[in-house]
């Protein structure tokens, strides 16, 4: 059976799980486990230990996080649903029918809506 931790190897063990969340922005508890070889309790341990002293962010069970920023960025890589591909693939020759350039001829003399963004209401 292994022995436990000395006082001065925990303090150095969360030291490492901290410089690096630092460098990562983010650190999952299995993650910690396998790069430290600590058993997953013990990584949980450490984990609330280095949120407790206030030098980072747990996030549910998702992690350790380096400020609200990178939990903002992780929230939204993982709620977005592929929005940069379309949902409709239209056909090439669409654009160019009589009603298509009708429609681009109007949106076009609408003015531009101000996007609003999660980084706006944190400023």
């Amino acid at each position: 059976m292994p022995r436990p931790n000395t006082p001065e190897e925990q303090a150095a063990l969360i030291r490492v799980i901290i410089e690096e969340v630092k460098i990562r922005g983010r650190l999952t508890v299995s993650e910690a486990s396998q790069m430290l070889s600590l058993h997953r309790q013990t990584a949980e341990k450490y984990f609330r230990v280095a949120a407790e002293r206030g030098e980072l962010i747990r996030y549910g069970r998702l992690g350790l996080f380096r400020d609200q920023k990178a939990v903002i960025d992780f929230d939204l890589q993982r709620f977005s649903y592929g929005s940069s591909k379309p949902l409709i693939e239209l056909p090439a020759d669409f654009r160019g029918s009589a009603v298509m350039r009708r429609v681009i001829e109007i949106v076009g003399r609408m003015p531009a809506l101000k996007s609003v963004t999660v980084f706006d209401f944190l400023n």
